[in-house]
């Protein structure tokens, strides 16, 4: 098993973890020959949402390896807050190297990152995140969840709208209805004994892939919340799917490669029903 590589776009994956911390400690990482996920499969008694994040290798990556005999796939499962703070220390510096190794017996992600000071002279920092390596027949088991056909999809408005209406009604309440419709209508509701809230956003795309109907959905706002945290790595699109029986998909787009061509990283939130 051989994993190594030198990772070119440091800030990014600093920011993309930062916005992720306050979903779970435990992350697990999912290095494949084209991509690396980062699953963040969190369940307490205050959230429930589930998320994917795929990064394209050549985005992420001046040069890599991988190797393995489960079709040179590795899982690693890390402490993210771990990671996120070594990266922290990469802001400045251009490239930093990554390999998996032991340190006294044990696995560890190591990183080395090479700054530069004020006068010129160069600093190299060693950073070495303690993992546990996964067997492919627990990792196998890590899938998206499945879902049927949506109800309705729609691109959701831009972001620091999003996250100015959320600031707004997020000490309202814990319950927060969200409809939309095939017009491109979005409606936040909330409501309680003494006040009922909405705000709406008009004139949405809506996808033409399939028949979309007008859709409600009840989740938890403190999970929309956690969502909203993608505002840190500044998405540049969100296309939302609603589901009656399952609550709802939100796919976010990021866009980091130097042509433009096409989103390199993708953030796929899962938000379920909220449970009475």
């Amino acid at each position: 098993m051989r994993l190594a590589g030198l990772i070119s776009q440091p800030s990014v994956l600093f920011k993309l973890g930062s916005s992720l911390e306050r979903l779970d400690k435990q992350w697990i990482l999912n290095f494949t020959e084209n991509k690396l996920y980062i699953i963040v499969l969190n369940s307490t008694l205050h959230t429930r949402v589930k998320v994917w994040t795929g990064i394209e290798i050549e985005a992420m990556f001046s040069s890599y390896l991988v190797q393995s005999i489960a079709g040179n796939r590795i899982w690693i499962q890390l402490v993210g807050e771990h990671l996120t703070r070594a990266l922290k220390s990469s802001q400045s510096s251009q490239h930093v190297s990554m390999k998996l190794t032991k340190k006294g017996g044990l696995p560890v992600l190591s990183l080395v990152i090479n700054n530069q000071t004020k006068s010129g002279k160069y600093v190299q920092l060693v950073q070495d995140i303690p993992v546990r390596v996964l067997p492919p027949i627990i990792a196998e088991e890590l899938n998206e969840p499945s879902l049927p056909i949506p109800n309705l999809v729609i691109q959701l408005p831009q972001l620091h709208n999003l996250r100015r209406m959320y600031d707004r009604i997020k000490h309202i309440s814990n319950n927060l209805t969200i409809f939309g419709n095939s017009n491109g209508n979005l409606n936040f509701t909330m409501i309680t004994e003494t006040l009922t809230s909405q705000i709406e956003f008009n004139n949405l795309n809506v996808s033409d892939s399939i028949n979309n109907h007008p859709t409600k959905v009840c989740v938890d706002t403190r999970d929309f919340g956690k969502f909203i945290q993608t505002y840190l790595i500044d998405p540049t699109k969100i296309i939302c799917y609603f589901f009656s029986d399952h609550g709802l998909k939100l796919e976010t787009f990021l866009d980091y490669s130097m042509e433009g061509n096409s989103p390199v990283i993708t953030v796929t939130y899962y938000i379920p029903l909220k449970q009475d």
